[in-house]
């Protein structure tokens, strides 16, 4: 017998956590892990069950077998890795909210502190869903030096007012800024409201050749943002 309408109303927290578990279907590069959490083992099966009969598309489901550390159950649902994942989300969270009740759903990617609402454009920015363009999690560096590690340099040597950057075509010394999130790393320096320019600079030709190809470069007001492709972090440093 399916489940009556609003029956798991507050059986299920307003909670959704993106890409932070192992896929069991493919690999990391091939699937998006979503997770619910639920008070209780029986309203988990009840949920997972509904998930898996119903009309989204997803690839798998199923119940944790033990409550997490704040004594919830998770509801593992496993997506394909695909640039119209939100929209196969958003048709599944509607779907759920037939047996919850209308809900202010807020959800985490992650290795990301902080909790955004479903349909905020900004979370979009730290989920990666294409599946050519996926970093391993392993290489979201917590410092700049292992932020750097798999580029093309040589050396890398930091210093709280510069950053000097060694390969085999040479040496450059910068003044170093800041490391972050990239979004963070916008709203501190007020990237947003400068100018990007597109003009040729020494500096950034010459960092260019000495990181590599999955490295880009912009030059916005007087500083430039390296950014890592399909990384959510950053380094800033100041054009000479």
């Amino acid at each position: 017998m399916g489940l009556r309408y609003e029956e798991l109303e507050d059986m299920v927290l307003p909670l959704i956590s993106i890409d932070e578990f192992e896929p069991k279907m493919g690999s990391d590069e091939e699937v998006i892990v979503v997770a619910f959490f639920c008070k209780d083992e029986v309203p988990g099966y009840d949920l997972d069950d509904f998930i898996d009969k119903g009309i989204v598309e997803i690839l798998d489901s199923e119940v944790s077998p033990n409550p997490n550390d704040d004594g919830f159950f998770l509801v593992f649902v496993e997506f394909k890795r695909q640039p119209n994942f939100w929209l196969h989300l958003f048709d599944l969270v509607k779907d759920i909210e037939n047996v919850t009740g209308k809900m202010e759903w807020q959800a985490q990617p992650y290795l990301i502190d902080k909790l955004f609402k479903l349909h905020d454009p900004e979370l979009q920015q730290y989920v990666i869903t294409d599946p050519d363009a996926y970093v391993p999690k392993a290489e979201f560096a917590d410092t700049p030096e292992e932020y750097f590690e798999d580029s093309s340099l040589l050396g890398l040597k930091i210093t709280e007012s510069a950053i000097t950057f060694e390969s085999s075509i040479g040496k450059v010394t910068v003044p170093y800024v800041g490391y972050g999130l990239t979004d963070e790393l916008v709203k501190t320096y007020k990237l947003d409201e400068q100018t990007m320019d597109l003009s040729t600079n020494p500096t950034v030709t010459a960092l260019r050749g000495m990181l590599g190809s999955k490295w880009d470069l912009s030059q916005i007001g007087e500083y430039i943002v390296i950014n890592k492709t399909g990384n959510a972090k950053s380094v800033v440093v100041r054009r000479k």
